[in-house]
């Protein structure tokens, strides 16, 4: 960390513009009475304080970035997780839930999910799962599927991103896409992708991430055949056919 960003991250005043970074468990708690974010630096063989947005062993890792989603986790700001010249992916949020609730009724997006990906659910359930999904995914695992705007117009071109899946008797991270029907066949997922997969470390912990597809899905295994040429380390293509032969039973 440069000695600028140390000396402006360690003041303890200016509260909304930024984050409090102390040592102090009486002030930490007494901060975060007032509702205002605290980052606690919790010294060796010091008290441990809950209150506290995030606890900190260490301050050589900490940088810009991490003290500005501190501070947007801590206020329900979505984070933005990266942008090209077309795109800006960032967590989705309420207002983002129509637009979302359009791709899932796209018979078309969502044609190739397999069965337990697409439960029969009313319009109504579906919007309480979105809405609760935006509340309480990212804050809780740190990552999930991100709203994937066009940066001229604001509008929803996919959700895209990572989340669990079981595979061979254990979790893995898996990568996946829902194109909205205006922005298919434009390259917008092998995109978004490309921010994901720099971030995919930062956001989730792991290194590589499964791309599961239906075997029927052309368009599907065309762009995960891509992601793993441009991106081998970090994407491996599954065809899973036996989820797709379940389906015909």
């Amino acid at each position: 960390m440069d000695q600028y960003t140390r000396s402006r991250i360690m003041k303890e005043k200016d509260f909304r513009k930024d984050c409090l970074l102390t040592d102090s468990p009486v002030l930490a708690r007494q901060t975060a009475a007032r509702g205002l974010p605290v980052i606690y630096y919790e010294r060796p063989g010091a008290e441990p304080v809950y209150e506290a947005d995030y606890t900190v062993q260490s301050l050589d890792d900490l940088d810009e970035l991490f003290f500005q989603r501190v501070y947007e986790r801590h206020y329900g700001l979505p984070w933005c997780i990266g942008e090209t010249e077309r795109l800006k992916i960032r967590e989705s949020t309420e207002e983002d839930v129509e637009k979302l609730l359009e791709l899932f009724s796209d018979a078309e997006a969502v044609r190739w999910l397999f069965d337990e990906e697409k439960e029969n659910y009313s319009r109504e359930e579906q919007r309480e799962k979105l809405e609760a999904y935006v509340r309480n995914r990212y804050a809780f695992f740190g990552y999930g599927f991100y709203s994937v705007l066009l940066k001229t117009t604001g509008e929803l071109a996919a959700w895209a991103g990572f989340q669990e899946r079981e595979y061979h008797g254990k979790t893995v991270l898996e990568f996946g896409y829902l194109t909205a029907a205006a922005f298919r066949k434009q390259g917008i997922a092998t995109e978004a992708a490309g921010i994901l997969v720099r971030e995919m470390e930062e956001l989730t912990g792991e290194t590589q991430a499964y791309l599961f597809c239906h075997p029927d899905n052309q368009p599907s295994r065309r762009t995960a055949e891509k992601l793993c040429a441009l991106y081998p380390e970090h994407f491996q293509t599954v065809v899973d056919q036996e989820k797709a032969d379940s389906r015909k039973l």
